[in-house]
């Protein structure tokens, strides 16, 4: 790992925290072996996890604010969560809760935030969703029967990390594309709710970031 970095904040939602869903017993549980959990023991710094369950951009501007004036961790990993999506009782479909411009808008701010506290910023991709376990699991516990709409989740997804790699680059910010080791066709990596991630799932997450920090040279003093 990067010795010159001493300390991190994790900002991310439920899938950061480390839930799990339990299908013995019907309910979530955090995991002991998360992928944050992983990245502490493995790297050399300290990590704050701030994470919060149901996290997304709606919320995470008044959020990212509080953790901002707790915390004096030299970098912050933020990552949005899919929790930006419900069912459309109207069309027993998926619809999204917010735009593409407001999610702009939004992290926009975020990052301007960020460089006025001097604090360095890591952003990484929304994961995208299993399609096949997720409309599954929804189906069974909601009645949804619109699959169509579920699949265009990940398009949607697509399209908000397009805005998150190019406010990355533009800012010269760390970009971690979490979706290169983490896809919707590896079935094996997500819980049965198709929307968190298994433990093997957290592994390969943790493998991402350290790979991440070990080839980039960006916080090099």
């Amino acid at each position: 790992m990067n010795k010159q970095i001493k300390s991190v904040s994790v900002i991310g939602d439920s899938l950061l925290k480390g839930i799990i869903y339990n299908e013995n017993k019907k309910v979530y549980n955090i995991v002991e072996d998360s992928c944050v959990n992983l990245l502490q023991k493995e790297s050399e710094f300290d990590i704050n996890n701030f994470t919060l369950c149901g996290l997304n951009i709606e919320n995470l501007n008044k959020y990212f604010n509080l953790v901002l004036n707790k915390t004096n961790d030299e970098i912050i990993i933020l990552e949005i969560g899919t929790d930006s999506f419900e069912q459309d009782l109207s069309t027993n479909g998926v619809k999204t809760l917010y735009t593409k411009d407001k999610f702009n808008k939004i992290l926009k701010k975020i990052i301007k935030k960020t460089k006025k506290e001097k604090k360095n910023l890591i952003l990484t991709t929304i994961p995208y969703i299993s399609n096949n376990k997720y409309y599954q699991f929804i189906m069974d516990k909601k009645g949804l029967r619109n699959q169509t709409s579920v699949l265009d989740i990940n398009n949607f997804i697509d399209e908000v990390n397009n805005i998150i790699k190019r406010l990355s680059q533009k800012n010269n910010i760390l970009f971690i594309d979490l979706n290169k080791g983490i896809n919707s066709f590896n079935e094996e990596l997500y819980s049965i709710d198709g929307k968190h991630l298994s433990l093997k799932g957290h592994n390969v997450l943790k493998d991402i970031f350290i790979d991440s920090f070990n080839k980039s040279s960006i916080y090099s003093i």
